[in-house]
C-alpha cells in the first residue's frame, strides 16, 4: 500500500464578494437576509453558507462585526452623555425658576 498524501488545494484569498458578504452580514445579521446578501454578492445562498464555514471568512467577519459594535457603543455612549447633560441643564433651569 502506498502512503501518498494528497495535496490540499489552497483556497483562494477572500475577494470583494467575500468582503461585501462580510459587511452585509455584520450590518444586518443572518436572519432573513441570506438570500438578499447572496444576491448582492452575485452568488447562490448555498455558496454564502459555504463561505461561512471558512476560517478566514469568519475571522474577517468577527473583525468587521466588532468594528460595528464598537461604533454603536460609541454612539450610544455619546447619546447617554448628551441626555445626562441635558437633564442636568434642565434641572438647573428649573432651580433658577424656583420650580425645584
Amino acid at each position: 500500500m502506498t502512503n501518498k498524501k494528497r495535496k490540499r488545494r489552497a483556497r483562494p484569498p477572500l475577494d470583494e464578494r467575500h468582503r461585501l458578504a462580510i459587511e452585509m452580514l455584520a450590518r444586518k445579521g443572518v436572519h432573513d437576509t441570506m438570500d438578499e446578501i447572496a444576491s448582492l454578492c452575485g452568488v447562490d445562498r448555498r455558496t454564502l453558507y459555504r463561505w461561512r464555514q471558512r476560517e478566514d471568512f469568519n475571522k474577517e467577519y468577527e473583525r468587521v462585526h466588532r468594528g460595528f459594535i464598537s461604533a454603536i457603543r460609541r454612539r450610544h455612549r455619546s447619546a447617554v452623555d448628551w441626555l445626562a447633560l441635558s437633564a442636568d441643564e434642565l434641572t438647573e433651569g428649573c432651580r433658577m425658576l424656583g420650580l425645584i
